[in-house]
C-alpha cells in the first residue's frame, strides 16, 4: 500500500482496474494535478489486492460516516429560494466524516447570516433540485434532517 500517493492517483487506479472503462476523465485545475495524474499512469502497476482492499475499507468508513451521498457536484444548483444545497451537505457531511462538529457550527451560522439566508430554513420543499441531482438525493428532506441535526448540536452548545 502506499500511503504517500495522492487521493487523485489511488482514485485514477481504483478506476483503471475496471475493464470495462476505455477513458478516464480527471478534472485539473493547476500543474501539479496534471503531473500528478502523469505520474500515476507513466509507470503504472495494477492496484494490487492489498491496495484494493485498503479501498474498500476507506469506502466503508466513509459511507458509515456520511449523512448523505451528495458529491457537491452543484446540479441542484441554483435553488430558487436560496438554499446554497451543496454548500449545506458538504458541512454537514464534513462534520460527521472528521467529528468536526464545531466547524459545521460555524459553516451553518455563516450560510443564514448576511443579506440572503442560504441555509436549509429557506428551502420551500418545491422540489426543483430533486429531478437535477444525479445522486437521487431526497434533498428537502435531508435538509430538514441537517436542520434537526444543526438544531440539536445548538441545544448542546
Amino acid at each position: 500500500v502506499k500511503p504517500d500517493a495522492s487521493p487523485s492517483s489511488w482514485a485514477l487506479k481504483y478506476v483503471a482496474q475496471f475493464s470495462e472503462v476505455a477513458i478516464i476523465l480527471s478534472g485539473m485545475s493547476a500543474m501539479e494535478h496534471v503531473e500528478d495524474n502523469l505520474a500515476t499512469f507513466n509507470n503504472y502497476e495494477p492496484m494490487t489486492d492489498e491496495e484494493r482492499a485498503a479501498i474498500e475499507k476507506v469506502q466503508a468508513i466513509f459511507h458509515e460516516r456520511s449523512r448523505n451521498g451528495c458529491t457537491t457536484c452543484q446540479y441542484c444548483m441554483p435553488c430558487p429560494f436560496g438554499v446554497n444545497i451543496p454548500g449545506n451537505f458538504e458541512a454537514w457531511n464534513h462534520a460527521s466524516r472528521f467529528d468536526q462538529f464545531d466547524g459545521f457550527l460555524k459553516k451553518e451560522k455563516e450560510l443564514r447570516e448576511g443579506d440572503e439566508d442560504h441555509s436549509p430554513l429557506a428551502c420551500q420543499e418545491c422540489g426543483a433540485c430533486l429531478p437535477l441531482c444525479p445522486q437521487s438525493i431526497p434533498i428537502p428532506d435531508d435538509l430538514k434532517r441537517l436542520e434537526e441535526e444543526y438544531q440539536a448540536l445548538l441545544n448542546k452548545a
